[in-house]
């Protein structure tokens, strides 16, 4: 949200790529209306707002992490600062696995409830 927001962009997730599409006001409005829709329709999707860096995962790049149903880790490491490659990963060891939802939660319970109530994010 801060990217499409502030930078004016979002990032498209391609079968081997991340591409960064930069975006016109009209587009951005109707992306946000979307993700409204879809967090409040959808009960099995959880959305905090995170109003700075709770954590030091992956230092000098933009980065994400699925975990997806206890099955599998998936990385994407992109738009780094310092001259490396662009990474995507998936792990499916069930220790590591388990490492990330244990390092999710931390982070997720570190969030205030109120950046934690959908309708609070809806409103704000």
């Amino acid at each position: 949200m801060e990217n499409l927001i502030r930078c004016k962009s979002l990032y498209l997730y391609t079968y081997n790529d991340v591409k960064k599409i930069e975006l016109e006001p009209n587009d951005i409005i109707c992306i946000i209306q979307n993700i409204i829709e879809f967090i409040g329709k959808y009960n099995n999707y959880q959305v905090a707002i995170v109003f700075e860096a709770t954590n030091n995962f992956i230092k000098d790049c933009k980065y994400n992490f699925i975990i997806k149903e206890r099955h599998g880790v998936y990385i994407n490491v992109f738009e780094t600062t310092v001259k490396t490659s662009e990474v995507r990963l998936g792990i499916n060891e069930p220790i590591v696995i388990k490492a990330f939802i244990e390092y999710f939660n931390s982070i997720w319970d570190r969030i205030s409830p109120i950046y934690k109530d959908k309708k609070e994010v809806i409103e704000y």
